[in-house]
């Protein structure tokens, strides 16, 4: 990997200094570290998620979510239709070869161009949304539960470098108790009995949006939105949605309904 510059030095120092003393709790705190890095970056959009996989299906189950970037909702809604799509199983299985240690590679190190630029996944989602380039750092909690953070470039720009995989890989690696709070989540086992769009919604809720806000990033309607979220409260047995966070970043036991 290249050398860090002088001045990246000081912003690294700067935002692990900002999210110190930032008030709120720790999805307050992954916003404000994760926006810098985007930023610092110059990413299109970013998220950190939160998941668990036992590696037996193609898509591993996320429970908590923090995102951000200058992208559009609609475009952001097409890439999570794409990351949950059936064509991107090998690219969720490429990620996250290797990850019984923590690493951080860009998309040319996950999967080369050829295979990549033919394939189904970056042709009828990324390139569409207007995206281009990744990078992706992934962080093993243990008990197959991870945090990973995912930066995208839009279509056109140039590919990160090793310089930028070492940035993202030095942040990340100094915030480990950032990464493990919240993963004592018996709540995520009931994930795969919700729909595609209740999980859409549920990923909502996590990142913090109103019911309006969801409504706008899913090209649906307030009324159908509630609606989503109601049977989410049903299936989970809560009535609210603190109630709904309690039993994902509190640990809260799961309960199903069929």
């Amino acid at each position: 990997m290249d050398a860090i510059p002088a001045d990246h030095v000081r912003q690294i120092i700067h935002l692990l200094g900002q999210v110190a003393v930032q008030e709120g709790d720790v999805q307050v705190k992954r916003r404000l570290l994760v926006d810098g890095m985007g930023e610092m970056l110059q990413a299109d959009y970013w998220f950190w998620i939160q998941f668990k996989d036992d590696l037996k299906g193609d898509r591993p189950m996320p429970f908590s979510l923090v995102d951000g970037g200058p992208a559009s909702p609609p475009r952001r809604t097409r890439l999570a239709e794409g990351a949950s799509a059936p064509a991107a199983a090998f690219l969720n299985s490429r990620i996250r070869q290797g990850t019984d240690r923590h690493i951080t590679r860009r998309r040319v190190d996950v999967v080369e161009d050829e295979l990549w630029f033919a394939s189904e996944v970056q042709q009828q989602y990324f390139a569409p949304a207007g995206f281009g380039e990744f990078l992706s750092s992934v962080y093993p909690l243990g008990e197959n539960y991870f945090s990973s953070l995912f930066f995208v470039r839009a279509l056109g720009q140039p590919a990160f470098t090793s310089r930028e995989v070492c940035i993202v890989h030095l942040l990340t690696e100094e915030v480990d108790w950032m990464h493990r709070r919240g993963i004592d989540v018996p709540a995520g086992q009931n994930l795969p009995e919700l729909t595609a769009r209740q999980r859409q919604v549920l990923f909502r809720v996590m990142a913090g949006d109103s019911e309006k806000q969801m409504a706008g990033m899913l090209s649906i309607s307030p009324h159908t939105v509630h609606d989503h979220l109601k049977e989410i409260y049903r299936r989970f047995g809560v009535n609210s949605r603190m109630e709904l966070l309690a039993k994902f970043f509190g640990g809260g036991a799961s309960s199903s309904t069929s």
